[in-house]
């Protein structure tokens, strides 16, 4: 199967509450990210997916939502709340801690499958006869026709240009 994968760096702030360790304090990283994709085979431009779609809509997410921003849990609403109101940050909340492995899983999970929604063309003749939008059903299929699919397969995060953690869709 062919796949592709765009990267993106990003810088933001995030802790880790209740850590036992220096990730207790908010700091920052520079952080990488990098979203694969998976065809059973190429479109009729021979692509798995184009990169300026994943760039616009997976990259134009990641830099609105956590680019030079503040990635917190929500167990920590009252500092959020707190940088928010002196600073005039929009925060970012996930529902746990934001960790490498979490920002992953929902980068996968959640994010994507909410972000991209494909046309596919079947052409006969060279003559458009079929145009088809996929609902955002929650699953990983990003495009499905008579033809091919689109997964969104693994999803990297790099917190340090030594570590990382990746999220994987198994199938």
């Amino acid at each position: 199967m062919p796949y592709c994968t765009k990267i993106f760096e990003f810088s933001a702030a995030h802790r880790i509450y209740n850590h036992n360790g220096k990730c207790r304090n908010l700091h920052g990283h520079q952080y990488k990210a990098e979203i694969t994709f998976f065809s059973d085979k190429l479109n009729q431009m021979g692509m798995v997916i184009d990169f300026g779609d994943i760039k616009s809509k997976v990259g134009g997410w990641i830099m609105k939502n956590w680019d030079h921003n503040t990635i917190l849990g929500i167990n920590d609403y009252d500092l959020g709340k707190n940088i928010s109101s002196i600073t005039g940050q929009n925060i970012y909340y996930m529902s746990c801690p934001p960790t490498a492995e979490a920002m992953a899983y929902h980068m996968l999970h959640d994010i994507i499958p909410n972000l991209i929604i494909f046309e596919d063309f079947l052409c006969d003749n060279k003559e458009l006869i079929y145009k088809k939008e996929l609902p955002k059903t929650g699953n990983k299929i990003i495009s499905e026709n008579l033809e091919r699919k689109v997964f969104c397969y693994k999803v990297k995060i790099y917190e340090t240009s030594s570590s990382y953690a990746e999220a994987e869709l198994i199938h």
